[in-house]
């Protein structure tokens, strides 16, 4: 069988995969709400920027729902990952813990974690990145994996409300064994000290990951809601957690 191969896109040092969530400012310019600030950051000639979706309201360098996902036959690295996968899949169709719906969920995200896999793993290898910025580590399990096999560091910027509610940002210290071979960013870059200490709260990182690099979404140029700022509350809040609140 001759593999025809499809030409891959060429990345600079740092990646940013933008989730291509949008604002529109006064001016009617369109903005990259998460991605925008921390761009300009860095030299545009050692940066590339991927986008989730086609958005064509701001420039990427390409969508990733675009590029081509035919592969050559699978290397020593992805029969590896595969393997391991396979090995948890039988597990869980041998166990009497899950109920048959579940199971089929289990199943199902696995096989979705090795597709984004091997999507990330043969976009990125070979290629000279040494930093991939994203956000979320969750649902990115995929990307992270191919991430920690290449030796790439992965990035993660703080999009939210980080509390006690949230099943990804602070597990229980009797998980950590499990935490540690799991699925996280070698770095997180946060908003402040009060959301360091909320991470901190869990077992998912150590201090020395986790970076205080300010608010990227703050617009110092805005008009202030109160010329002389009393009696002002700030409610940060999970669309969710309407009730609690």
């Amino acid at each position: 069988l001759r593999y025809k191969s499809h030409k891959k896109i060429s990345l600079q040092e740092v990646v940013f995969i933008d989730p291509a969530r949008i604002v529109c400012d006064e001016t009617g310019q369109w903005h990259s709400v998460y991605m925008e600030r921390a761009i300009e950051l860095f030299d545009r000639n050692h940066v590339s920027v991927l986008s989730r979706t086609h958005e064509p309201k701001i420039h990427f360098d390409a969508s990733i729902d675009k590029l081509p996902r035919e592969y050559p036959f699978p290397d020593r690295l992805e029969i590896e990952m595969l393997s391991e996968i396979s090995l948890v899949a039988h597990k869980v169709l041998r166990t009497k813990t899950w109920t048959e719906n579940e199971r089929k969920h289990i199943l199902s995200a696995l096989h979705i974690f090795y597709e984004d896999f091997r999507f990330y793993y043969n976009l990125l290898n070979h290629e000279p990145v040494k930093s991939v910025v994203f956000i979320s580590h969750y649902h990115n399990e995929g990307l992270i994996a191919a991430l920690k096999v290449l030796n790439i560091r992965g990035v993660e910027l703080q999009h939210g409300l980080i509390s006690g509610n949230d099943l990804y940002y602070q597990y229980s210290p009797t998980f950590r064994a499990a935490v540690r071979d799991a699925f996280f960013p070698d770095t997180i870059c946060v908003y402040g000290n009060y959301w360091k200490d909320q991470l901190l709260k869990g077992c998912e990182f150590e201090s020395s990951q986790i970076i205080i690099a300010g608010d990227y979404q703050w617009q110092p140029e805005s008009s202030p809601a109160l010329i002389q700022p009393f009696n002002q509350v700030l409610i940060c809040a999970q669309k969710n957690m309407h009730d609690e609140y």
